[in-house]
């Protein structure tokens, strides 16, 4: 359970990142 719980924590924290790198492609252009 504490693996799983790891791995969806760092994929969740990995596509927060790359989540607000695209936002802050796009906002401006709006």
């Amino acid at each position: 359970m504490l693996k799983l719980g790891l791995l969806l924590y760092d994929a969740l924290f990995a596509w927060c990142r790359e989540g607000q790198g695209e936002t802050h492609n796009c906002s401006p252009q709006m």
